[in-house]
């Protein structure tokens, strides 16, 4: 007992000592790579170019002169509340990504087996690993606080809010890192993490917890006991407490009751706790497995059978010891291999993931075809925007981590001395992340033939979305391609692949609808018209079948003309087809100069 309470005692007078070394070795690695600077300076970046577009925004909508004097501390506490919401989505983000291959490198690479030779404990690599991103998290907040602490001279901003919005964005961003963490024990590919891991916090941080909610609240609205409802959505979810917290702050008369920002943080981190632990049990269980050269195979009962391989001279039988016949592979392997390759290669987990996702549309749907609104324009651009939105993610996931991944497992520079050519190489890529991110597409393509058979959408929504697919799949698969391809880490792909997409569909239409005054009229409207969100919302609720209820399928009347309100005016289906055939036509052009950057990139710093 004396000996393990001296153990205990210097890790909390240093608390970082109970990381052990390999948070001393993260942070020196850390600092020696330049993918973190200029994280940060684009971290920075994108947060001036949102303060320019709240302060644009809100200096246009009052009058010049002295009362604007009068509006600084509204245009403070707007200002402070753009910050804080980038600083929580954005942070989540990065631990996602950056934890993404903490230990998945660790086994791919035989080095756990190593470190449990030493005298760590899997307790100390998993801390390790995850104090050394967290820390990475907190430079970047620090990075924001002196454009905090300018803007809230502006008055009007409490130092409470500071405060409490810093310490809710710390701890949602512990718990994506431990969740991202706990997939890189279960997966070796950084996409199969990052896709889970968002996956994960979508699910827990915004269909359960509505779901839940939505129960709470019935039984709150039985029993008269909304606290508890309260109480529970705001120490469960981040977005509720920082929404709270927000609502808190920009109208001080508002009073939010039940809200305390501690004890949100304090469950959040608890629940952190609970996802480490179970890290800590993976790990340790993963690296007894390396270390005793992996799972054993038993020897065949029988003879395997053997299958014939066709050539030249003849045929010759092959045939394997231990797993059994040698399939013959037909035209290019590398193709073959791209084409074969599962979005989720454990067939456990695909039918889990199916389950899994019928559940949640189960949820989705029927609350939704009860109350009736799936007979209402807006809900199918809602649905639509929100496949859309999904399958942005996984195909700028899936395309940047192809020839990354393939660096980091030093099998690129063997690939580079096939006979096989640069091209080909690209296009085998390209052609391996538009089989994975079929499935993703399907949700979508199942919800236009659902409703195209009811009777509720028009047919041609599905042309005018199969157009909006075909371009966007094609234009990330290709940016993904070049940053995969530039970029030695998957890491620094996949960021470079999502604030690209980012800055064109979300900042950019920001900076030109605020700054429309410096800009031509025209391009406003042309620029929302190109965004492929803005064009899911219009195609999805534009392509109604009818808007009247005496028009049946089957009964007598005559559904309307379809109309499509775009940015540049309302447009029938001819105009919004050629509309689509010109902006796909663009994208398409774009795409093919990034494969053309990806193919002169790809014999370069492959080591």
């Amino acid at each position: 007992m004396p000996t393990a309470i001296l153990r205990v005692f210097p890790g909390l007078i240093r608390p970082f000592s109970l990381a052990g070394p390999i948070f001393t070795k993260e942070l020196r690695v850390t600092s020696r790579r330049r993918r973190h600077y200029l994280l940060r300076l684009a971290y920075l970046a994108l947060l001036g170019l949102l303060v320019v577009i709240v302060w644009l925004s809100t200096v246009e909508s009052h009058s010049p002169g002295p009362s604007i004097i009068y509006k600084m501390p509204e245009a403070g506490k707007t200002l402070i509340a753009a910050i804080a919401w980038f600083q929580f989505l954005a942070l989540q983000l990065v631990a996602v990504i950056a934890t993404s291959t903490a230990i998945s490198d660790e086994i791919y690479h035989g080095t756990i087996a190593a470190l449990m030779t030493t005298p760590l404990t899997c307790l100390q690599i998993v801390l390790g690993k995850v104090l050394s991103k967290m820390l990475q998290l907190v430079s970047l907040v620090l990075v924001g606080l002196p454009l905090l602490g300018i803007i809230r001279l502006f008055g009007g901003v409490p130092w409470g809010y500071l405060v409490s919005s810093t310490c809710i964005t710390l701890t949602a961003g512990l718990f994506a890192a431990a969740v991202s963490m706990f997939y890189s024990v279960l997966f070796r590919r950084a996409y199969a993490t990052i896709l889970l891991s968002l996956g994960t916090l979508f699910f827990l941080f915004g269909i359960l917890t509505v779901v839940i909610a939505m129960v709470l609240m019935l039984v709150a609205a039985i029993t008269r006991t909304l606290a508890v409802a309260e109480m529970i959505a705001m120490c469960l979810n981040p977005f509720w407490a920082m929404g709270l917290d927000t609502a808190a702050m920009t109208n001080p008369g508002l009073r939010v009751p039940y809200f305390a920002w501690p004890l949100h943080c304090l469950v959040m981190i608890v629940l952190s706790a609970g996802v480490l632990a179970l890290c800590v049990k993976l790990v340790r269980k993963v690296a007894l497995r390396k270390a005793m050269g992996g799972r054993p195979v038993p020897p065949p009962a029988a003879p395997p059978p053997v299958l014939p391989v066709a050539q030249a001279g003849g045929t010759q039988k092959v045939t394997s010891e231990i797993y059994g016949p040698v399939r013959s592979v037909g035209g290019s392997p590398l193709l073959w291999k791209e084409l074969r390759t599962p979005l989720l290669r454990n067939r456990t987990l695909r039918i889990v993931a199916i389950v899994l996702a019928l559940v949640i549309a189960a949820m989705v749907y029927v609350p939704a075809a009860c109350l009736g609104g799936m007979t209402i324009d807006v809900v199918h651009g809602i649905f639509a925007t929100v496949y859309v939105l999904i399958g942005i993610a996984c195909v700028a996931v899936l395309s940047a981590t192809s020839i990354s991944s393939e660096k980091e497992s030093r099998s690129l520079p063997l690939l580079l001395t096939t006979p096989l050519s640069d091209r080909y190489i690209i296009a085998a890529k390209a052609a391996g992340v538009l089989r994975r991110c079929l499935p993703v597409w399907l949700f979508l393509a199942g919800h236009l033939l659902l409703f195209t058979l009811l009777g509720i959408l028009h047919p041609i929504a599905l042309l005018h979305l199969l157009t909006l697919v075909a371009w966007l799949t094609a234009f990330l698969t290709a940016t993904g391609l070049y940053f995969s391809a530039r970029f030695k880490k998957t890491t620094s792909a996949v960021i470079a692949n999502l604030a690209l997409a980012a800055t064109l569909w979300l900042f950019l239409p920001a900076v030109l609808s605020t700054a429309r005054a410096g800009f031509s009229h025209d391009i406003v409207p042309c620029w929302q018209c190109a965004n492929p969100l803005s064009q899911a919302q219009t195609l999805g609720t534009g392509a109604r079948w009818f808007n009247s209820k005496d028009f049946t399928i089957f009964g007598s009347g005559s559904p309307p003309s379809l109309k499509y309100h775009w940015a540049v005016g309302e447009l029938g289906p001819g105009q919004t087809t050629l509309l689509m055939l010109v902006i796909a036509a663009i994208y398409w052009a774009i795409a093919l100069v990034f494969l053309w950057r990806a193919k002169h990139r790809l014999r370069r710093d492959i080591f």
